[in-house]
């Protein structure tokens, strides 16, 4: 039985639209009408011509409390409760009529055909009608919050006979306006999800009006260089709650790349890689120079949420080995033997053999490895 009680209270819950209803009962009578011709121009603005009088009543619906509430039905009962005939004008018989929109009645022909919601005939000695007015009623939608509803009884007469105005009849009755008001479930906006971004990349201004038809304001402003949540607040006559969005901005990453190592001006430096250690793609600039020390600039591939880089790849000039002059010597002396290595430090061999016979130029060669020149 529990169970069967909350699958019923269940199924309520998701079938009403509405969370709470309040009536308010508005109620005039005789003594608050004005007397006068019959409002509705249904001969034209201002033309009277061929007008009974009658009761003019004015009601002001009430004034809508929040933004979620809506009018969802007006009764209008209209109970005659004394009718007295004196003049010798005929009552052909009875008009109610119901007017929105129209100003306060204040005599004549002033409201247009249009403002009309209802009006029949009834007969003369009629103890009045209960007239509803909801959601299914094709003029339920012009009836608003703070508008002017207007219930005229109009006993038809000869025109220009006008027995209400002048006394020879007359009702006592009670019109009474009940509205119910009901309270809509406030609708939660609806946006497409912003993609994330890279960080400094471009920021599309979020849009102030909701896929489901909400309008309203974000905050914070936007921040194209960190994730950030912002709040959409609806405006004030929105029936809606606010909303979040998180748009996440990606940090750029930075290349990474194995340092070249420092090499021998104008030894061979293999081509700098496109692609980084850490998987960013892009290229190299300027071209490689195996003359000079050179700084070079990685600029990452578009599309690639990452930033430049460098790398300074270190020139080294050659050295020139020096050494201290062998005094000459008598063709057959003992020669000593040329030092293998420079007074500079340069490592390496010489060539041809050594002769101590002829005057020869000996040519001292680096070892392999030796950023040096031959001397």
């Amino acid at each position: 039985m529990v169970r069967h009680l909350i699958i019923v209270f269940l199924f309520l819950l998701t079938n009403f639209s509405f969370s709470q209803v309040r009536t308010v009962v508005l109620t005039q009578n005789q003594s608050n009408a004005v007397k006068g011709i019959d409002r509705k121009a249904w001969n034209g603005m201002g033309n009277v011509s061929g007008h009974s009088d009658g009761y003019a009543n004015d009601f002001t619906l009430p004034p809508r409390m929040n933004p979620c509430e809506k009018i969802t039905n007006v009764k209008v009962n209209i109970n005659i409760t004394n009718y007295n005939k004196t003049s010798g004008c005929p009552h052909n018989n009875t008009y109610f009529n119901l007017l929105y929109g129209c100003t306060t009645y204040s005599g004549g022909a002033t409201c247009p055909k249009s403002n009309v919601i209802y009006e029949n005939s009834y007969p003369v000695n009629t103890p009045g009608a209960t007239l509803n007015f909801n959601t299914s009623d094709p003029e339920y939608n012009k009836l608003d919050f703070g508008g002017n509803l207007s219930v005229d009884i109009i006993p038809v007469s000869t025109p220009g006979c006008n027995p209400v105005t002048n006394g020879g009849l007359t009702y006592e009755y009670t019109t009474t306006v009940t509205v119910t008001i009901a309270e809509d479930l406030p609708t939660t906006p609806a946006f497409t999800q912003v993609a994330p971004i890279c960080s400094g990349g471009s920021l599309s201004a979020l849009p102030t009006t909701s896929i489901n038809n909400i309008s309203g304001t974000w905050t914070p402003a936007l921040d194209n260089t960190a994730t950030k949540i912002y709040t959409f607040t609806p405006n004030s006559d929105e029936c809606a709650t606010s909303t979040t969005m998180t748009i996440t901005v990606i940090p750029k990453t930075t290349p990474t790349f194995n340092q070249v190592a420092a090499v021998c001006s104008g030894a061979t430096i293999a081509a700098l890689p496109t692609t980084s250690n850490n998987g960013i793609a892009g290229t190299w600039s300027p071209a490689l120079d195996n003359l000079a020390t050179t700084n070079y600039t990685f600029t990452p591939a578009v599309g690639q949420c990452a930033t430049s880089t460098t790398m300074t790849i270190t020139v080294n000039p050659k050295i020139t080995p020096t050494f201290t002059q062998v005094v000459a010597v008598c063709s057959g002396a003992t020669m000593a033997a040329l030092q293998t290595t420079s007074n500079n430090g340069i490592p390496g061999t010489w060539s041809p053999a050594l002769d101590n016979l002829a005057t020869t130029t000996y040519t001292f060669t680096p070892a392999v490895g030796q950023c040096a020149n031959n001397a």
